[in-house]
This record gives structure tokens, sequence and C-alpha cells, in this order.
């Protein structure tokens, strides 16, 4: 046992030992193999020594600053290549990659080719795109101020650079800046859902590349790109330099405290029962994507999945949800984002470390700003109006609700082409006969009955199969629909071909409520309307609010009311009868 768990640990990276070797207490130590204990305390003292050092260069990197800030390019320039002179002499130095990118820059301002006018020139050229050339973005995504946008030194003209955030952050004019659809309670895992869904948010592209918030681009991806469409892999990505697969991944959070401990735990035991095995960790800040392929989104996928329902550390899941797909290797070890010379890895700085700020031109940019939907309503309903559409509604008894309910929809239903269509679940006479008196009133109205009260799955079932309609609407016998309402369903459900279910927000619809909606005493949260507020003014006030085009994503879609695309039906089929017969889960 001593002889496997030595050779564990003596695979894991510098960082990770060192950093073991200063959480463990002393008489823990004490028990580690002696022969090991004495090479991680050399390695220890080695480190120490050379921190000394680095305080030189940390001083030299200060004044660098400082002297940036007093628009004293030259000095800080000097500064600068001084670091660099000292670093290169050093067998590691934390600061290498900030040395390397500021160098970068500030030759650029010293030489007049003043960076912003590279954007400048950057905007003139894109103008000038063929509808023909490769579409390639490049996208990141910063959530809780936790970082600063880098900017690239190099900047290809056919590219895109587009940063998601959660809040408002400085950037460059060369970033468009987007909100997150999507909000967890963990910030990290926010990030995460960009990260892993490039074939969503950016479809209208042929490749992505995505870069952490610490990673910059210094040179000419162009080659590195090239080489990836030739091997028509789904993914390009760059092999670990130091750790080998999840095992020695898990190993390595564990120390780190990259999430908790008991989640990646089972994660990874759930792995080794399934007996996956591999030699070729992935190390994610850095990465590219082939939209365009075919199987980019069962990958990505199944690895927003594994990182939804378990740990929010992305590396631990990645070469799962890749499996036997394979990936494109961007480079090879030893080469890394650390020491490439297209790719630089900066340390996560503050948004007060604002040195770089009158170089770069930021400037405060708000990710949830922009035109309202009320404003492009009138051409998004144009874009639907020929859709075919039918409402699927079940009902079992509950009279004065049924007939609030199908009341706010026939007020609404304009369209000819949308239809109803009402299940009558065994219910009893007076209910049964009023649906009867209704349905035979309008053409676009059918009703099916059944004796018995089936339940709501099987009901819904029924429902589900006598449509024909490219988009179904389960809609609970409960509701009051407002003006456009299926419409505006259809606006989101068709506004990216991989959505498949969406749901309107609520009053009373868990998750989907608004303004509050937290359940308490376990039970949904129920917002009344205020006094003299109708819910078509409710309608109103919330297409004046809501931003044009952006549409939330979320884990589950409350069932109260959801639409369907004919292509989820046509795929997955129907309802679990016999696991979920009265319709929960």
């Amino acid at each position: 046992m001593k002889t496997k768990w030595t050779d564990s640990l003596q695979k894991m990276g510098m960082t990770t030992l060192l950093s073991l070797y200063k959480q463990t207490p002393a008489p823990v130590r004490a028990l580690w193999p002696r022969k090991f204990r004495d090479q991680i305390k050399n390695l220890f003292n080695f480190v120490k020594y050379y921190d000394q050092e680095n305080q030189v260069i940390k001083a030299k990197i200060t004044e660098a600053k400082k002297q940036l800030k007093l628009n004293n390019a030259d000095k800080s320039l000097e500064l600068w290549k001084k670091v660099a002179l000292l670093s290169q002499k050093r067998l590691a130095c934390p600061f290498e990659g900030e040395i390397k990118y500021n160098i970068k820059l500030l030759e650029s301002m010293v030489s007049k080719e003043f960076y912003r006018s590279k954007i400048l020139n950057y905007k003139n050229t894109k103008a000038q795109r063929s509808a023909s050339d490769l579409k390639i973005v490049v996208f990141t995504a910063i959530t809780g101020n936790y970082d600063s946008i880098k900017d690239p030194f190099f900047i290809d003209p056919r590219m895109d650079y587009i940063l998601f955030s959660d809040s408002e952050i400085k950037a460059s004019d060369l970033w468009e800046v987007r909100p997150i659809p999507y909000l967890s309670n963990d910030a990290t895992r926010t990030a995460r859902f960009v990260k892993t869904h490039p074939h969503v948010l950016l479809s209208e592209y042929d490749v992505a590349i995505w870069m952490d918030g610490n990673v910059a681009i210094i040179d000419d991806l162009d080659s590195m790109i090239q080489n990836f469409l030739a091997s028509s892999k789904e993914i390009g990505a760059i092999p670990h330099p130091e750790r080998e697969n999840i095992y020695q991944e898990l190993e390595a959070c564990l120390t780190l405290n990259k999430d908790e401990d008991r989640i990646m735990k089972k994660q990874v035991a759930q792995y080794k029962a399934q007996n996956f095995t591999h030699s070729d960790l992935i190390e994610s800040g850095f990465m590219m994507f082939n939209l365009k392929a075919q199987n980019l989104s069962f990958i990505l996928n199944r690895w927003w999945s594994e990182i939804d329902s378990g740990s929010k550390r992305d590396q631990l899941s990645l070469n799962v949800a890749i499996g036997n797909f394979g990936y494109h290797r961007l480079m090879e070890k030893p080469n890394s984002v650390r020491n490439h010379p297209c790719l630089t890895l900066i340390p996560h700085r503050s948004k007060d470390d604002n040195y770089l700020d009158a170089l770069l031109g930021v400037s405060v940019r708000i990710p949830y700003s922009g035109s309202f939907f009320a404003e492009i309503k009138p051409l998004k309903l144009k874009e639907v109006v020929d859709r075919k559409i039918d409402i699927v509604v079940c009902v079992h008894n509950a009279l004065e609700d049924v007939k609030v309910c199908l009341e706010s929809i026939r007020s609404h239903l304009k369209n000819p082409h949308h239809r109803l269509i009402i299940i009558d679940d065994g219910s009893a006479v007076e209910t049964a006969q009023y649906l009867k008196e209704f349905a035979s009133q309008y053409e676009w109205c059918q009703l099916e009955r059944s004796e018995v009260a089936r339940g709501y799955t099987r009901a819904a079932n029924a429902g589900l199969k006598l449509s024909k309609a490219d988009m179904v609407i389960l809609l609970n016998s409960d509701t009051i629909v407002t003006k456009d309402w299926c419409e505006k369903l259809a606006i989101t459900l068709y506004s990216n071909d991989k959505i498949g279910i969406v749901g309107p927000i609520s009053n009373a619809a868990s998750h989907q409520s608004i303004p509050e909606h937290s359940s308490k005493n376990n039970q949904t949260a129920i917002n009344e309307l205020p006094k003299g507020v109708t819910p078509e003014d409710m309608n109103q006030f919330c297409e004046s609010k809501s931003l044009a085009e952006l549409y939330p994503y979320v884990p589950l879609v409350h069932g109260f009311c959801f639409a369907i695309k004919r292509e989820v039906l046509d795929k997955i089929g129907f309802f679990d009868e016999k696991s979920f017969p009265s319709g929960y889960g």
C-alpha cells in the first residue's frame, strides 16, 4: 500500500505537492514514507529560497505598474524587461505570464502603435467580412466580479470576441458584452453553463474558442485552428501538463479545496465503478469547439449534466463526457497555456487592479441592458404567425377553474393555425356537460372524453398523441392566459434550434414565479396580484421590463404550462405512464 500511495503522490504537480505539504500537520507528515517526506521537504525549502527572490521581482512589478499609471510607458516597459531578465534565470516564476503579456502591450504603446488604434482597425476590417467566411468566436465568462477580462494582444479580424457576465464589468470596446442567461446560486457553476453551451449560445458560428478569465492570446492562432478543423474532432483541448487522469485530478482538487469533498469523491467513485480509464486528462482553461460537428451537442450536454448534478470542477467530468469520441490535442506536453508562444496565463486580478485600463481604453459595461421585449414584439410575432400550435388541456372536475381557464384561451385564440384539444379525464356530469357545450361552439376545439379517470399522465399522453402541430402546449386547467401567450412561447421555443421545451413566468409556479419564487413551509410561493391589477396588466408590465431576446435557461420547466417542439416528441416519445401515473416527476 505504501508503494501505491507514494506513486500516486509523485504523479502530482509541484504546485499540488507544495500545497499538500503546507496544509498537512507535522504529526501527519511524520507518517509519510521517509524518502518521499525528505524529497518534498527539500522541494519546499528550495521554493522558499526562490520566494525571497520573488519578492524582488514583485517589487519591480509594483513599480512598473505605478509608472504606467503615471503615464510613463517607457519607464514601465524598461522595468518589465528587467523583470523578464530576472525571471529568465529562475527555474519557475509565478509572474511569467503577466510579464510576457505586459511587455507585448507596452511595446505596442511605446512604438506609437496604440492598442486602441488596433481595436479601431479591427472594427473597420470586421465590417468587410464576407458571408462565406469561416465564422469564429472567442468567448469567456466572468461572474461575481471574480476577475477582469484579458484583452488579446493579437486581434484577429476574422473573429468576434464575446464576454458573458452576470454584473457590470470593465472591458474595452473589443468585447461584445452579453448577459448570462442562466443564473445558479453558485457563481462558478453559472460560468460553467456558458463554457459548456457554445452550441446553444453561439450557434451562429462555426468555431468557438473558450478561454478562462486568466488566459490571454498574444499571437496568431490560425495554424492551431486549421489543424483542429482538419482533425474533424468535436473538441480541441490541451493535455494537462501535470496530471494524467481524473483520479489524480481528484486528489489535487481535494488538496486545493476546489469543491466539496463529498461531492467530488462520490462523482469519481461512480466513474471508477463504470471502469472508466484514461491517460489524457484535459486542462480546460483553453478549448476549441467545432460547432458544426454532429456529436458536439451530445458531448457538451453530457458534460453540463455531470457538472449540474455533480462537481462544479469541470476537469473531473470533461474526459468522461468526451468518452470514445476523443479530442484533438492543440499541443503536446510539455507545452501548455503557460509556455505556448501564442498564449499566456496571467494571475487572476481584481477589478481594482486597473493599471492597464488607460492603455486598453476600458469602460464599465452593463450586460443586462438594451431594448425591451415590447419594442421588438411586433416583429417577433410575424416570425411565428404561420406556426401550427396545439393547446392540450386535461380536465378532471374543478369546473369553476376550468371555466375561467377556457374563457381566457378563447378570448386570446385568434390565429387559424392554433387549436385547442380538451381531454376530459372522467369528469362528473356537470363538468362533462359544460365541456361538451363549449367544444361544440368552436371549430378549433376538439374534445376527447374518457369515462374513467386515468390520471394526468395518461390524459396528457392522449392529448399529445392527437396533436400533429409544430408545437404542443400542455396547459393546466386552473390557469389564466393573457394576450399573445402562446405566440410568445413560440418565439422563445424557436429562438434557437437547440431549445426543446419552454415555459412562462407566473405568480404561482415555483422557480418561475415573480416577484417571490422561494417556497415557504413546503408550499410553492403564491404572489397575489395587487388590488386593481389584472393578469393582463402584469403581462404588459413584464413585456415592458424584460430584455429583448434574453430567454433565461432553467434546469427544469414547471409542468403547469410548457411548450414542446414536435422534434422533441418525435425523438423521445411521451410521458412514462407506468412510473408516474399521476404526473408528478
